[in-house]
């Protein structure tokens, strides 16, 4: 499913406007983000639990020269159902 057809579908169940839809999906994945950022857990319940961790830097060899590359340190969003 894309988002088109996902707000589509969305807007057809609550009664909304597509563009209404657009802005609800839009601020809720921004109130998301923020918190996110933030350091805090989300806890969307029937949904799951967004949290950021942080992945360790590793070495990787790059499959077509044979290099040894360093791949630093990155948070990541993890969703826990």
């Amino acid at each position: 499913m894309n988002n088109k057809s996902f707000i589509q579908s969305l807007a057809g169940k609550m009664d909304f406007t597509e563009t209404e839809t657009q802005d609800c999906v839009n601020d809720l994945v921004r109130i998301i983000s923020e918190n996110l950022l933030s350091g805090n857990q989300v806890n969307i319940n029937g949904f799951g639990l967004f949290d950021v961790k942080m992945k360790k830097e590793r070495i990787i060899v790059d499959p077509n020269t044979g290099r040894k590359l360093l791949v630093p340190p990155r948070l990541e969003v993890k969703l826990e159902s």
